[in-house]
């Protein structure tokens, strides 16, 4: 059952001074027909620097229901700051700086990040560490190499997979804990053919069906 579908978009941008960085977006909802039973209007935005992927600007808007929440950050990386911005069901304002670590990642950034990380290096079980921002604090988790998985998406095309599992800290979406699984095909291209989470509210089952401007070939397509 399709519920609702969720659009991922990479851009990259050019400053002025010739610099460039990328802007990703995700936008999550639930189709008309089911927003009588749980309304979804989910939205994330990232812009990191290029090519190493440190955070610039993050915002994450969630309405799920009757309930909405605005977590916005400012990473200055020169002062070594992160500047937030959140806002819970249209009540006050709470603003923080926070010390930004070196290595920290904001969401949607840590996904593409995941993209380029070589898995043919990693033992079945092994463990990644790496940093994140969950709610206006900054985590040291980790994702878990679970192997490779033949995934068959809904529009009957196979593909050869490097599975994940991505431990979380409970927050206003997630529970805590490896409630993630993604499925990442298994050539340069690590698009995320399959998504599994638990949120707090239930969960999420993702998987892709359609894709363009890819830079390397689909290797991993099973014919």
């Amino acid at each position: 059952m399709n519920s609702g579908e969720v659009v991922f978009q990479a851009d990259t941008l050019t400053q002025k001074n010739g610099r460039k960085s990328w802007e990703f977006q995700a936008i999550g909802k639930t189709f008309k027909a089911y927003d009588i039973f749980y309304s979804v209007r989910d939205t994330f935005v990232s812009r990191v620097s290029y090519p190493d992927f440190k955070p610039g600007y993050f915002i994450r808007k969630v309405n799920h229901a009757k309930k909405s929440t605005v977590h916005q950050y400012r990473f200055d990386q020169g002062k070594g700051k992160i500047y937030s911005y959140i806002q819970r069901d249209n009540g006050k304002v709470l603003r923080d700086t926070l010390a930004l670590k070196p290595e920290v990642s904001d969401m949607l950034g840590a996904v593409y990040a995941f993209r380029n990380y070589n898995f043919n290096r990693l033992g079945k079980g092994e463990k990644v560490n790496f940093s994140m921002l969950v709610d206006d604090k900054p985590e040291d988790l980790y994702f878990r190499y679970l192997g490779k998985e033949e995934v068959k998406t809904r529009n009957g095309r196979k593909f050869l997979c490097h599975k994940v599992s991505i431990a979380l800290m409970g927050g206003d979406f997630f529970p805590d804990g490896e409630y993630m699984k993604v499925w990442f095909t298994a050539d340069r291209n690590h698009l995320p053919v399959r998504v599994e989470t638990e949120i707090v509210v239930g969960s999420v089952n993702a998987v892709l069906t359609e894709f363009e401007n890819l830079k390397y070939p689909l290797t991993s397509e099973i014919k």
